[in-house]
């Protein structure tokens, strides 16, 4: 174990004895909730599971050839693992140690030496989905391959290796996203290991017969959908990740210093990092003696209305909500692969004969 905290860092060696005093090492390991001295490991020596606070093991392991490799759940003290023997089990931490609560029936069996699961699933390199609390099908992608998958359960997404690519696949119905290129030919294979990291990121370790082992690291748009917002600011979490690489985005920057904050470069489909000239036009009509401001601008389909408004004032020093507005559809094109409509938002001036309108953000206003 290496502490990076430390300056210099140091080292800690940590023994993996067996009970038989075989030699050992770790076929998997998952840190435990802490301080991160505390650990679950699978060895080698004996197929056992052990739990490790810091250099002392617990007193509780599981049985011999009983664990030879772990997963994680959304529960931290609950973990899937797969025996020597191969049948599938739910294995549980606490203070005592580490023991085998629950095997599942035969008929949901799958080979976890090449699963992964996420949140309360797993998914088999067959593509069978199960839920890890039941040990029931969920879903099956029907897919020929057996290399190790890639399970992103917040986001439904599935990623399995075929030859040199990685296919994507939605969970929720199945269907295939798209297929991601690895740098390998056709007769070599990326069935190590497959890890999601940050917001769209794939880490992928294989074995390639030229060089050995390799490791690919990549981002791809696939793993976002395009809807998505796990962060609640009214931007797409791929939007926000496409131009920025994080969605950790203020809405109300302006990121690229041309008077539009980055809320509205999102509603307006425009970018928030390269400077635009403002698409908003204004213009005046008159209704039955009515002064009335038109603010027309452009709104990508399906953005949440609720997420602006507008707002008048008579003096520039007090402004309210406007009332009576009406919006009305001109126009619907693509741009850049983005559906946008034109709006045109016609507001009854605050007073007979002059008053002035915004456009405003009501959204939330930082990460």
């Amino acid at each position: 174990r290496i502490d990076l905290s430390s300056n210099p860092y140091t080292i800690a060696h940590i023994p993996l004895s067996t009970d038989s005093g075989d030699p050992n090492h770790t076929t998997e390991m998952a840190v435990l909730d802490g301080d991160g001295k505390s650990f679950l490991y699978a060895g080698s020596g004996d197929w056992k599971a052990v739990a490790m606070d810091d250099l002392v093991p617990r007193p509780l392991r599981t049985d011999r050839y009983s664990v030879a490799n772990i997963r994680t759940t959304a529960n931290p003290g609950i973990f899937l693992s797969r025996s020597y023997g191969g049948s599938f089990n739910r294995i549980t931490v606490d203070a005592s140690g580490v023991k085998v609560v629950q095997t599942a029936p035969q008929s949901a069996q799958l080979d976890l030496l090449r699963g992964s699961a996420s949140g309360d699933h797993i998914l088999g390199s067959d593509g069978r989905l199960y839920d890890s609390n039941t040990f029931t099908l969920q879903f099956n992608l029907n897919f020929l391959g057996n290399n190790e998958p890639c399970l992103d359960w917040p986001l439904r997404r599935a990623y399995l290796f075929e030859a040199n690519r990685l296919r994507a696949f939605d969970v929720s119905d199945g269907s295939s996203l798209g297929n991601l290129p690895l740098p390998v030919s056709s007769a070599e294979t990326w069935n190590g290991h497959c890890v999601r990291w940050g917001a769209d990121g794939l880490a992928m370790f294989g074995y390639d017969s030229f060089s050995g082992v390799g490791l690919y690291i990549g981002r791809w748009s696939a793993a976002l959908p395009n809807g998505d917002d796990a962060n609640a600011d009214l931007m797409s979490d791929n939007w926000e990740n496409a131009y920025f690489g994080t969605t950790n985005v203020n809405p109300t920057a302006d990121s690229d210093g041309d008077g539009i904050s980055n809320a509205f470069e999102y509603l307006f489909g425009t970018s928030p990092i390269q400077s635009n000239g403002n698409p908003v036009q204004t213009t005046i009509s008159t209704d039955s003696g009515q002064t009335v401001i038109h603010i027309i601008f452009p709104r990508r389909v399906g953005f949440v209305p609720q997420s602006y408004g507008f707002e008048t004032t008579f003096d520039f020093q007090q402004w309210a909500p406007a009332e009576g507005v009406t919006e009305t559809v001109l126009s619907t094109q693509g741009v850049n692969g983005v559906q946008i409509q034109t709006i045109d938002a016609a507001i009854p001036s605050p007073a007979l004969e002059h008053g002035f309108a915004r456009l405003k953000w009501l959204g939330p206003q930082s990460p």
